[in-house]
């Protein structure tokens, strides 16, 4: 397994700046976790006060047919709560702002999951 170096992901993420899956590419490293647990991220399972998220689902992608089903953790060990760096939890605020701004200007056309990390706009 190739793993980025620690320069190489902060270039990474400078390079993402103002991009629209920065929060999750740069979310990522910071915590860890599996990309199925971090695109089950709900609204809920963020404590902007603590600065902690808790894994508590799994996000999985239907290879037939298509779409998606929240699923349990991988393990029993996978549902975790996890320290969020500051840079994170700010990061996740303005996403947070910009995803509701988002969410007002759709009205009725909002598909609400309340993912934290939606890969397709929430629109039907």
């Amino acid at each position: 397994m190739d793993v980025l170096s620690q320069d190489e992901v902060i270039s990474f993420l400078d390079a993402l700046q103002g991009e629209r899956f920065a929060t999750m590419f740069s979310f990522a490293p910071a915590t860890g976790a599996r990309p199925e647990e971090y695109l089950g991220l709900q609204w809920k399972d963020i404590d902007f006060e603590k600065g902690t998220a808790i894994i508590r689902r799994a996000l999985i992608t239907l290879r037939k047919g298509g779409g998606w089903h929240f699923s349990e953790p991988k393990t029993k060990q996978s549902r975790r709560t996890i320290p969020l760096p500051v840079s994170t939890v700010k990061e996740l605020r303005n996403h947070r702002r910009q995803q509701l701004e988002a969410k007002l200007k759709l009205g009725t056309a909002w598909n609400d999951f309340d993912l934290v990390l939606a890969l397709k706009s929430e629109r039907r």
